[in-house]
């Protein structure tokens, strides 16, 4: 399925988990299709991700772990994170397969792999279980599920209400 993010094509409370491997998340898109008691996986990079390419091709190392974590933080409480390393060695078909995957594709090819010993695959594990307490920081100042006293099932459900309550105060 191709589908646009930040307007996933499921249900409400469709999955029991949802798996997020080095790409971004949209934070209300997770909740919305995640069951209760469902768990959000999110794998991204550690500085140490592709360590050798980048050093090949003289580009910075990942920058963005901590960013990822604190975003991470902003919306969900208890974060597990479990940091794993490896490092593989390469092949001439591996180390090709390998570029194409990567942002690393744009760069010159001619790079030899005598000068790499094998590449370091080293991510993050975020793993985060979707409980009815949870508070949704950031979505309509904050969201907690209880608004005057009504439990709301869903997001969407929160969100008309609110709307709707806006749209009294304003006129």
């Amino acid at each position: 399925i191709v589908a646009d993010t930040h307007h996933l094509p499921f249900k409400e409370e469709s999955f029991d988990a949802v798996i997020d491997i080095l790409s971004p998340f949209i934070y209300h898109e997770v909740l919305r299709v995640l069951k209760h008691n469902g768990v959000f996986i999110k794998a991204s990079p550690t500085s140490s991700y592709l360590k050798e390419l980048r050093s090949l091709y003289g580009l910075n190392d990942y920058e963005k772990e901590e960013d990822v974590f604190d975003n991470l933080k902003k919306h969900f409480s208890h974060i597990r994170k479990e940091t794993i390393e490896r490092k593989y060695p390469l092949t001439q078909q591996n180390y090709e397969d390998l570029i194409h995957m990567t942002p690393l594709m744009h760069y010159e090819q001619s790079k030899s792999l005598s000068a790499l010993e094998g590449i370091t695959i080293s991510l993050n594990i975020y793993t985060i279980r979707k409980e009815e307490q949870w508070s949704f920081h950031g979505l309509h100042s904050s969201f907690s599920k209880v608004r005057y006293g009504v439990i709301y099932k869903s997001i969407n459900d929160f969100t008309q209400a609110n709307n709707a309550v806006n749209n009294n105060q304003a006129g």
